[in-house]
């Protein structure tokens, strides 16, 4: 229950923090650009660096794919946002303007999730039984691939 907790509220300050960055919910405070670059790429590199301590620190594994699932997820996101994030926006035009970013951010977020746990699973089922360097090749390769 407490993991449930702990998530609703990285949710909810990201949204937060999504919408007082961008100038959304209060008018004329926003982030420079440039810090707000900073910012987000600190905060993916802390992601990749907590993910990459939980597979080589905690379960003694070595996998090279984290940029590969890194990839599709972000891929899939960027497309999602791109292709219907103005459609979406439209859609749910009787919310103010930071509840529609936060609502298209929020579906981006979770399509590129979903899809890149499901190439995570493509790839750990066939690698279940693989033990030290032979899981790091195959992860290896799914990264080039």
């Amino acid at each position: 229950m407490k993991g449930w907790l702990a998530a609703a509220g990285v949710l909810a300050g990201l949204l937060l923090l999504n919408s007082l960055f961008s100038g959304a919910l209060l008018p004329g405070v926003a982030m420079p650009p440039y810090l707000l670059q900073v910012l987000c790429l600190a905060g993916i590199n802390i992601t990749l660096a907590v993910s990459l301590n939980l597979i080589n620190g905690f379960t003694g594994q070595f996998s090279i794919g984290h940029a590969g699932f890194m990839a599709i997820g972000a891929y899939s996101s960027a497309y999602f946002t791109v292709t219907f994030g103005e459609r979406l926006r439209a859609a749910f035009g009787f919310l103010p303007d930071f509840g529609r970013e936060s609502l298209v951010l929020l579906a981006a977020l979770s399509i590129g999730a979903v899809l890149a746990s499901i190439a995570g699973f493509f790839v750990g089922v066939p690698s279940l039984r693989l033990r030290g360097d032979y899981l790091a090749i195959v992860t290896l390769g799914f990264g080039e691939i």
